[in-house]
């Protein structure tokens, strides 16, 4: 073959192996781009699963030791296992924070709703209401709703028992009605042994009126407890401490 004939043939064909180099060299760049994309995601064991992957691929593909170092880094990557483990631990804490949060705004919105409602039936002076680690407590003096040694509730008593079931009605939580006494020793009485055992029968008493004259109330939802003297606002030494300590307690539980 001429000289002239052999530097044609050449030009037909001119040399393509710079196409292996610049194809590995895409291939490398695609694997950076998937692993940098795949260490930004909070999946850990899917940035696992998908490293191993792209060294068996790789490994197995004729390109021996591209990803063998790239596979240390999840081993060492215990510590992101960790992190993610101590995460776990402190989720539940962070939910019951969050929760906790969520559950004391109900509660305030609860009390302000009805604080309002309170106000507008001019029964300031017979019912409160404050926001304590139980819930919502209504609190009613119990001047209004017992004569002194009974248990039997008056007629203001009862149209406070109504308004109060119309409180309680449209929430879901659970219901503690709960009675208090002064610390006045019951004597010559034979229906009542203490004052624990007054509390509990006042609390039961109004609670039973409230579920009488409402139906729309869940008997299941709600409970009794009798304090006696021992959980007073004020210290038993005057006649108006006294007074504030004798009262029954309807509160709509945190749940």
């Amino acid at each position: 073959m001429s000289k002239r004939n052999k530097k044609k043939h050449e030009e037909e064909h001119p040399d393509e192996t710079w196409l292996v180099p610049y194809s590995d060299v895409l291939t490398l760049l695609l694997a950076l781009f998937i692993v940098l994309f795949a260490s930004s995601t909070i999946d850990a064991k899917k940035f696992e699963q998908m490293m191993q992957t792209f060294a068996i691929e790789f490994n197995g593909g004729g390109m021996p030791g591209i990803l063998d170092g790239g596979v240390r880094p999840i081993d060492q990557g215990g510590k992101a296992e960790k992190k993610i483990e101590v995460e776990d631990v402190k989720q539940p804490e962070e939910a019951k924070s969050d929760n906790s949060s969520q559950g004391n705004i109900r509660l305030n919105t609860i009390k302000r709703v009805i604080d309002t409602n309170i106000a507008n039936n001019n029964m300031k002076g017979d019912i409160g209401t404050h926001v304590t680690e139980e819930g919502v407590v209504i609190e009613i003096l119990t001047t209004a709703l017992f004569q002194q040694g009974s248990a039997e509730l008056t007629p203001t008593a009862k149209e406070i028992a109504l308004f109060v079931s119309k409180q309680i009605e449209p929430y879901s939580q659970n219901i503690l009605v709960a009675g208090h006494t002064d610390s006045e020793v019951i004597s010559n009485s034979s229906r009542f042994s203490s004052n624990w055992d007054l509390s509990a029968k006042r609390a039961i008493n109004f609670m039973e009126y409230m579920l009488e004259i409402n139906s729309k109330l869940n008997p299941m939802r709600f409970g009794i407890a009798g304090y006696g003297e021992y959980r007073p606002v004020l210290p038993n030494i005057t006649s108006y401490n006294m007074r504030e300590n004798r009262r029954i307690e309807v509160i709509i539980l945190k749940q």
